[in-house]
């Protein structure tokens, strides 16, 4: 076994995985399900890993992207939710400007509509 130097920075939060939490939610719904199911129908934990694992992956890929699209909304949003201790209603203002820039459809797009 091949052993992996984990890069800390790459980890989401608490704040982080409450900020992008209804972004999981609409990104990795299917794999959700499938965990979800898989626990439903097995009595060992070992039987749903591979499902366990595809939602771990689909979080940290969807966090990726998070990052990437909006890195100064997302950070913004964060940082807020670090201050106010994850109380959403102290953070309207970042959330609605992280959510925009997350909802913003690329150029490219635009102009084919």
């Amino acid at each position: 076994m091949s052993e992996e130097k984990v890069d800390l920075r790459s980890i989401p939060t608490a704040a982080d995985l409450f900020a992008f939490a209804p972004i999981i939610e609409e990104q990795c719904s299917k794999q959700n399900i499938a965990f979800m199911e898989c626990k439903t129908k097995c009595e060992h934990p070992k039987e749903c890993l591979s499902q366990a694992h595809a939602v771990q992956d689909c979080v940290m890929d969807t966090f990726t992207l998070v990052k990437e699209k909006c890195p100064v909304e997302f950070s913004a949003f964060t940082k807020c939710l670090d201050v106010h201790n994850t109380r959403l209603e102290d953070c309207r203002k970042t959330q609605k400007k992280f959510m925009a820039c997350w909802n913003k459809k690329p150029e490219a797009e635009e102009k084919k509509e």
